[in-house]
């Protein structure tokens, strides 16, 4: 899956494809889960999620808490937009990335 120029590995064999076959980089990992896609950095830890209701596709937030679980916010946080790369894009526009990332999934 890629989302602005930046490649996430479904798995650690697929990040080592990347890196070393390809000589490519990778940003993090993604899980596909029931309602979207969870966005990972190198060390599993969440950072967004590509949320999906219908054909409608967007990114929030999200975060791990001190108890283990994952937490979604609302919307996407700006520190969140620039680490995905898309902090320049109109709101359609960045729906239009969700929606290519999660064809991608």
């Amino acid at each position: 899956m890629t989302i602005a120029g930046k490649k996430y590995a479904k798995n650690n064999a697929e990040l080592v494809d990347s890196l070393f076959q390809t000589g490519g980089t990778c940003a993090g990992f993604y899980r596909k889960q029931g309602n979207g896609v969870l966005l990972m950095d190198l060390q599993k830890v969440p950072f967004a999620f590509i949320a999906r209701r219908g054909m409608s596709c967007w990114f929030v937030t999200a975060h791990r808490t001190e108890d283990g679980r994952t937490r979604y916010m609302f919307g996407l946080a700006e520190y969140t937009a620039e680490r995905l790369g898309i902090q320049e894009l109109t709101y359609s526009q960045q729906s239009y990335a969700a929606e290519c990332a999660m064809r991608g999934a």
